[in-house]
């Protein structure tokens, strides 16, 4: 046993000693300190302990004893303090401080304990031969005052405050941490015990219990790493700051504040270490979400709080550290300018708009002058009247040029000048430039120069018409400032990080008067004519330039300028433009049709299509748009079915719904091809989307699909695809003047405007729908029907706050309005949707039962028109009359063998028939139900529906 102890002891030394290295060379503070201070106590302790047991001398012995207990005594003190703060509880001061005195007047009685009875009575030197000789300690009176005050009353603090917490924090992942302690915490209890009741008399099992419990405390608190505290002491480094700062962990909890800060939030001041940031009512909701400042105001002044994350050496995330800075001043000064400053854009914008009104109203009479002047001239007799007409055509022409500046001034100013992208052949649109302004060139006897580098892009996308109207602009000035010599254009490309973009560089360079260095900054702006003396024979305004620059600058370019006075000028316009063809200028040698070609018009015969959408009314409204191409057309409400049906059967192209619930459209596509075997790698897949930003098509592709057609889908766009994706082989092409079947002309001979429904957009439909009449009365109870159980499907999700699901919904009810031109809601659902993508949760909850209550509305109003419809059909026909009940059987067994062979359209074709007859209002009724499942694609449902039916009926007779 004796040696036992020896090892034992000899180990909690070094693991102590290595515990108390690896907490300095973490530079700790706060708890860190305290869990050093523990170890080194049970350091001294244990190494007092190891002489005692070790020693053959009495004296040695018995001073090992002394400082052992020395070393010992304020280890229950530090180890309670400790205890306290790592579990953010609030310490009993009154009760600690009490401790502390007691434990230093322990210390100064153990400091002089030969000299006093008081520790120890006796003191007995034993040594009888048989085992290593050891001391016998007599207690006195302060040792169980040191009993009590040094080792239970702190033990006890520390082991109710780390129960507390293990129970009260149940769900918090520093829960095991403190259970861990727990378990550390009964070694020395346990062994105190043994100690107390003499158990073991010749060695004593306290040094070494106590000693591995402050290493594992310390191996607790070095694998947090102070995620607990963070290495900021509030206290003592930030309390001189003026901005506010408080420390947060990642459990949200408080760590600590400064002076500043507890001033803006006065709650800080009676809110203990600990508690969490998010019951603290003065701080912003949400304000640990995002790192980006937000703004708000408190107590009457506004305050900017930024959140940064903190991360310890070993880059672990720690916690958060929140700076409130107080910008009242700033605030207030900013909203000074705001209002100055609008009160200036109104006034801009009052003459901007004045300008643009004028403009307009002068350019037609002007256009009259024009017009008169060159009749004037046609049909003058005289030289002097031809010159006048030619004088009054000079001069209009140029207040036309000067109208159309302020116009275009006007419009930038204004905001409402937009850019108009298109593609275009580079070479081409250069060549029209270069040609025009070479006329003009001439007439002035100068020469117009140009080189174009050869491997730019044939095919750039961008505003073919502002590009032209830049080039013209500078040209035309350098031509009016050039005298003599020669006018250059230069084009390249410089280089651009961006993917499929060139930055097009276009230099024009003169041999005119230059521009002096102290007028360079000058020429852009606004009616503002350099060198006016020297120049007062040049007509202009001194728009020209500053109009070519805003629209450089609107098309996302830079222009510059470089003149040597007296020599000539330079000018540089950089503008970036997308490449949609990237064969170089030089191997175009066709000329590229500027008239926009006609849509290829064609049917196919066996080509088989699936339209995927878990949207009922999107499916029929695409089947609609397919129909008339002669394709054999299938149907798949979600993924899943997507998936079964092309295992089973090839299909040469599929249309996909991009979002759906349970499983989308990419996701599908992905399965579709990698389980469906050949039939999942040859079908050509086309996605339908309402989703159109830059970088969607991309996406698309790189999941598997080949195209993708915008929703709410547009005729031309949809032929567009189907023409790319089809071989040429399997076309007949159609008369272009032509209608492909008898149902197109029937639709073009179709008057939707009789059609008049509360909400409903008539011409938005058109612009969205092939079908006829008839199918769109149809389309429309399909869209009642399947809405009723869409209202019940909205409020579920809201209560059961399922937001990622509801978008869905929201995103299939934008297109499905749309369709039917239901534009209100098909808006309102957009928003919905966009909110939950933005996880904006709180729009969703404010504006939800606005959206339910305007579906509803809607529903009631098209319903409203299709019973009024109905109801006036009714009157117009006539009924059948009356069927006996064997008929009446025999014909719902028809329908019934109709529906169970899979032949749906015959079920609801005989439905249809005996909706003909006077029937009983419960029959009728019933066979109502039944139609409105075949609508719905609910075969099943039907079927069950007409059995029960039949059963009735056979009941009854």
């Amino acid at each position: 046993m004796f040696y036992f102890i020896n090892a034992l002891t000899v180990l909690v030394i070094v693991l102590c000693f290595f515990a108390i290295i690896v907490h300095f060379r973490n530079d700790g503070i706060g708890e860190q300190k305290f869990v050093v201070f523990f170890i080194g106590f049970e350091v001294v302790h244990n190494l007092a302990y190891l002489i005692e047991i070790n020693a053959h001398e009495f004296a040695i012995a018995q001073t090992a004893v002394k400082f052992g207990y020395m070393g010992f005594v304020f280890v229950g003190y530090v180890f309670a303090i400790f205890v306290y703060r790592y579990c953010h509880v609030k310490i009993p001061h009154i009760l600690t401080r009490a401790i502390f005195a007691i434990d230093l007047f322990i210390f100064v009685i153990l400091l002089h304990m030969e000299r006093n009875k008081l520790f120890f009575k006796d003191m007995i030197w034993i040594d009888n031969g048989v085992q290593h000789p050891y001391i016998h300690l007599e207690r006195g009176p302060v040792y169980f005052l040191f009993l009590f005050f040094s080792c239970f009353l702190p033990l006890f603090l520390a082991g109710q405050t780390l129960i507390s917490v293990t129970i009260n924090r149940p769900n918090k992942a520093v829960c095991k941490y403190y259970k861990f302690m727990l378990s550390l915490f009964m070694l020395p209890v346990t062994t105190q015990i043994i100690y107390i009741n003499d158990l073991m008399q010749e060695c004593n099992l306290m040094p070494s219990a106590v000693g591995l419990m402050a290493f594992g405390v310390g191996f607790i608190v070095y694998l947090q790493r102070n995620e607990n505290y963070g290495y900021i002491d509030p206290d003592v480094v930030l309390k001189l700051m003026d901005d506010g700062v408080v420390m947060v962990d990642k459990f949200h909890r408080i760590l600590g504040y400064n002076k500043a800060a507890e001033d803006i939030f006065s709650e800080l001041s009676y809110q203990t270490l600990g508690s969490y940031v998010d019951d603290c009512e003065d701080f912003p909701p949400n304000i640990l979400d995002e790192e980006n400042k937000q703004n708000f105001k408190l107590n009457g002044r506004f305050y900017e709080s930024h959140v940064r994350p903190v991360h310890d050496k070993f880059g672990k995330f720690q916690g958060y550290i929140i700076i409130i800075l107080d910008v009242t001043d700033t605030t207030m000064y900013l909203e000074e300018i705001k209002r100055i400053s609008e009160q200036a854009e109104k006034a801009n914008k009052a003459k901007s708009e004045f300008l643009a009104n004028m403009s307009h109203e002068i350019r037609t009479p002007m256009n009259a002058i024009i017009g008169l002047s060159d009749l004037i001239a046609d049909e003058s007799r005289g030289r002097k009247i031809y010159d006048y007409a030619e004088n009054i055509q000079s001069a209009s022409r140029n207040l036309l040029s000067l109208i159309n500046d302020i116009l275009d001034l006007s419009k930038v100013e204004a905001g409402r000048m937009e850019l108009v992208p298109v593609k275009y052949n580079l070479k081409k649109t250069l060549m029209d430039v270069l040609n025009m302004m070479d006329l003009t060139a001439s007439r002035k006897g100068l020469s117009l120069q140009y080189d174009i580098e050869q491997t730019l892009p044939s095919g750039l996308y961008g505003d073919e018409g502002r590009i032209k109207q830049v080039m013209i602009n500078i040209i035309n000035n350098a031509v009016k400032f050039t005298k003599e010599g020669f006018v250059k254009v230069s084009v390249c490309k410089a280089v651009s990080k961006r993917k499929n973009v060139i930055n097009l560089q276009i230099k024009i360079q003169d041999t005119g008067i230059g521009i002096k260095q102290e007028d360079l900054t000058k020429i852009f702006e606004d009616f503002k004519q350099v060198d006016a003396k020297k120049n007062r024979g040049v007509e202009g305004s001194g728009l020209g330039l500053a109009i070519t620059k805003k629209i450089v600058e609107l098309m996302n370019g830079t222009i510059g300028v470089e003149s040597v006075y007296g020599e000539g000028t330079t000018f540089t316009v950089t503008i970036p433009q997308r490449v949609v063809d990237e064969r170089p200028i030089d191997e175009i040698t066709e000329d590229v049709e500027t008239d926009e070609k006609k849509p290829e018009t064609f049917m196919v015969k066996n080509y088989s299509v699936l339209v995927v959408d878990d949207n009922l009314i999107n499916r029929k409204v695409a089947v609609g748009f397919l129909k008339n191409y002669g394709f054999e057309i299938e149907e798949a409400e979600s993924g899943f079915e997507a998936i079964e049906k092309v295992k089973e059967k090839k299909y040469q192209i599929i249309f996909m719904d991009h979002m759906m619930p349970e499983m989308d459209g990419v996701e599908t596509v992905r399965n579709i091809r990698s389980f469906c075997g050949v039939n999942g790698r040859s079908a050509v897949i086309i996605a339908l989307t309402a989703n159109a930003m830059d970088g969607v098509k991309e996406m698309f592709l790189s999941n598997g699909f080949q195209d993708f057609v915008a929703k709410p889908l547009d005729r031309k766009q949809l032929n567009d695809a189907l023409a790319r994706w089809i071989p040429n082989s399997c076309k007949v092409t159609v008369a272009q003047d032509m209608p492909m079947d008898e149902e197109a002309i029937s639709n073009e001979e179709l008057d939707f405007k009789k059609i008049n429904i509360p909400g409903i957009d008539i011409a938005k439909m058109i612009g969205h729908y092939s079908g006829t009449e008839s199918e769109y009365i149809e389309l429309l109870g399909l869209y009642c029907m399947d809405g009723r159980r869409k209202l019940i499907r909205f409020k579920e999700l809201l209560d059961a706050e399922d937001f990622s699901t509801f978008g869905i919904e929201a995103h299939a009810l934008k297109s499905a309005s749309a369709n039917i031109g239901a534009m209100e809601l098909s808006n309102q659902a957009r928003e919905h949707e966009y909110a939950v993508k933005r996880e904006d949760y709180d729009f969703v909850n404010m504006h939800s039962a606005e959206l339910i209550s305007c579906y509803a509305r809607q529903l009631d109003d098209i319903e409203n028109y299709l019973n009024a419809l109905k109801t006036k059909d009714k009157g117009k026909g006539e009924s059948i009359g009356y069927i006996d009940d064997d008929t009446l059987k025999t014909k719902l067994e028809n329908a019934l063998k109709a529906l169970e062979d899979f032949k749906s359209k015959d079920c609801a074709a005989l439905i249809d028939e005996l909706m003909r007859y006077e029937l009983e209002i419960g029959v009728e009724s019933k066979l109502e139900e039944v139609k409105r499942k075949l609508s719905l694609y609910e075969d099943d449902d039907a079927e069950n529906m007409l059995k029960d039916l039949l059963s009735t009926l056979e009941q009854e007779g």
